[in-house]
């Protein structure tokens, strides 16, 4: 069993810009989670199969660099199956599972940009 989890605090301002001097910079979120776990099966008849999933939260963030507007909060829950035997290994891995529609980041242009949805990625692996 593996656990790994990360969080970030961080309350940035500006300080040197004369217009915006004590607002927050815009994509910087206060709070920023992750939390991810897996498990491998150690015998049996599937041995070697591994099981994983995990969330990422981001907290809301200004849109504009007068804060006069906010990126919602997003949350993403991403998986895993994977069979690894000798030296082979089979994986699929799926981010952001429930194909959730968040906005990822809006620009001083006021340009927004939405995150990126549901993707499965499946490798083959053999190490020699």
């Amino acid at each position: 069993v593996n656990i790994r989890g990360g969080y970030a605090y961080v309350d940035a301002v500006v300080t040197k810009d004369p217009v915006n001097v004590g607002k927050a910079p815009t994509t910087v979120p206060l709070n920023r989670f992750s939390l991810w776990g897996d498990y491998t099966v150690q015998g049996g008849a599937f041995a070697g199969v591994q099981f994983g999933g995990g969330v990422r939260y981001v907290g809301s963030t200004f849109g504009n660099e007068a804060n006069t507007f906010k990126v919602p909060a997003s949350t993403v829950v991403d998986a895993l199956v994977a069979y690894t035997r000798d030296n082979y290994r089979l994986s699929l891995n799926v981010t952001n599972l429930a194909d959730a529609r968040y906005v990822a980041a809006c620009y001083a242009r006021g340009d927004c940009y939405y995150g990126q949805g549901r993707t499965i990625l499946g490798t083959a692996t053999y190490r020699f």
